[in-house]
């Protein structure tokens, strides 16, 4: 057999294996698609959120959760979650509802960032983008 040949049985294999994948695609795709509940209902990502949590050691924290408007105190380590405390009283509600939370993490990071800058090159002043060398 010459390589003239084989041309068209390796063409063959190579479109039955290009079909099978595009198959195994479309099913994974639809799968996906139909198969997975949608969000919503009891239980959507506006039912439960994550308010604070604190690392307390390693790989265990403490969160406070608001499920449906109930605020849960949860224990948190790899082989548990473990309710501590349910917070019932308005004085609570109120101090959770005041809690400062900041805008955006990327703002928070930069303000700190250019507060730690500030300290180490004090001349250096990073929102005009002037440098020492630019003021001689």
């Amino acid at each position: 057999m010459t390589s003239v040949d084989t041309l068209p049985y390796i063409m063959k294999t190579v479109s039955a294996l290009a079909i099978v994948v595009g198959l195994m695609g479309l099913v994974a795709y639809g799968a996906k698609r139909f198969l997975v509940k949608k969000g919503g209902g009891p239980f959507s990502d506006d039912a439960i959120t994550i308010v604070a949590s604190r690392y307390v050691g390693s790989k265990m924290s403490v969160a406070l959760i608001e499920v449906l408007g109930t605020y849960l105190v949860v224990g948190l380590t790899p082989q548990r979650i473990s309710l501590l405390s349910r917070l019932d009283d308005e004085e609570s509600f109120e101090r959770i509802k005041n809690m400062k939370k900041p805008k955006d993490q990327a703002l928070a990071f930069g303000e700190h960032l250019r507060r730690c800058t500030s300290k180490i090159m004090p001349f250096h002043s990073m929102t005009d983008g002037n440098s020492i060398e630019d003021a001689k």
